[in-house]
């Protein structure tokens, strides 16, 4: 609602506001906390969210029949899990650290799994708008560091996946690109280049180029930093504590 927003005229009609002081100041909770996970589930953790124009999806991590995999089910505005839950990744090994995004059609999630021998990988899979698994997983990465906690965006014609990598010596922010399909689309591309450590990076389309925030401890100490990259992955200015 474009009309309500702190300090806006207040509507005073029982939805926005409940103490009707004249201007909106106090927004209270449409619809109350909803259990989503199920206690078939054995530990639901590391949420995403993402909305698709009329409801919301989410992903997360969730152990079931002694396998840790990636979950999905979305909710309606009013509050209420549409359908069952949806289990995304079905392989013997660890898949968490879910991110979840919306490219107008169908979901992509990006997740951390350790299927490849043990390393740590981050693979990519499609969730089409009704919650069913679009065709199988694709491995992002491929190299002999640890590579985690991924996130994804939607850059209105493919993927972007940005993650905490260690290839280089230590932790740092990398970024790769993938079409519509998933497809990987050229290489991966090192954005942070400190020999401190980068990580928990959280991406979002910004223009033609993307937004990425991380943690950062250059200054001997955790800091967030943010930084923009153009649609190749190269960044475009300084990055700013």
């Amino acid at each position: 609602d474009p009309t309500a927003w702190i300090g806006a005229p207040e509507i005073c009609d029982g939805t926005t506001d409940q103490d009707c002081d004249g201007s909106i100041d106090e927004p209270s909770p449409t619809v109350a906390e909803l259990r989503v996970s199920t206690t078939a589930m054995g530990l639901p953790e590391h949420t995403s969210v993402a909305w698709s124009g009329s409801e919301m999806g989410i992903a997360w991590k969730d152990q079931f029949e002694a396998n840790v995999d990636v979950w999905f089910a979305r909710v309606s505005p009013d509050g209420s899990v549409v359908g069952s839950a949806s289990r995304i990744t079905s392989d013997p090994y660890y898949s968490g650290q879910a991110s979840l995004a919306w490219s107008g059609s169908e979901y992509g999630v990006a997740f951390l799994d350790t299927r490849s021998a043990g390393n740590y990988e981050v693979y990519f899979a499609r969730i089409s708008a009704t919650g069913a698994k679009v065709g199988s997983e694709a491995r992002v990465t491929n190299d002999a560091g640890v590579s985690f906690w991924p996130s994804l965006a939607w850059g209105g014609s493919g993927w972007a996946v940005a993650w905490t990598d260690s290839r280089s010596g230590d932790a740092d922010i990398w970024v790769c690109f993938l079409d519509q399909g998933g497809a990987k689309i050229g290489g991966d591309v090192q954005v942070t280049t400190d020999p401190s450590e980068q990580g928990m990076a959280s991406l979002v389309r910004a223009g033609s180029g993307f937004g990425l925030a991380w943690e950062d401890s250059r200054n001997g100490n955790h800091e967030i930093y943010v930084g923009l990259i153009d649609g190749g992955g190269s960044p475009a200015g300084s990055e700013i504590r």
